[in-house]
């Protein structure tokens, strides 16, 4: 179909359809067809509720997290002497007489 045959199909489908009458729906259709609309907007809730509470645990558990780090008990001016580390694990060992067999 060429570019010039476009607008002449579009005019003829129009005419066809100026002899149509309007159908009527049957009866109950549009009790059914909100009833269904309501069961998924009730589903988009679900899902809105869903991602509400999933933001709300993140928010708090990093609030807590948050809080948690700030009290922590050590704090870095608390120096830590490396003396009590060696005399707490290296001197209860004899490195020099170890022996592989």
């Amino acid at each position: 179909m060429r570019k010039a045959d476009i607008p002449k199909e579009i005019e003829q489908t129009l005419a066809s359809l100026h002899g149509l009458k309007r159908q009527k729906a049957p009866i109950g259709f549009y009790e059914r067809l909100n009833q269904r609309l309501s069961f998924v907007e009730k589903k988009q809730q679900s899902w809105m509720k869903r991602l509400q509470l999933g933001v709300a645990a993140m928010l708090l558990m990093s609030l807590l997290n948050g809080y948690l780090y700030l009290t922590n008990t050590t704090t870095s001016q608390e120096a830590v002497d490396i003396s009590d580390f060696n005399e707490a694990y290296f001197d209860t060992v004899s490195l020099i007489d170890y022996d592989d067999e």
